[in-house]
């Protein structure tokens, strides 16, 4: 479970940075 919870935050970061590409 712990392993699941680090991952959500590096999905975030990774569709963080996915939704400024769209943006430029």
């Amino acid at each position: 479970m712990a392993d699941k919870e680090s991952s959500k935050p590096k999905v975030k970061k990774e569709i963080d940075q996915n939704k400024y590409d769209d943006y430029t």
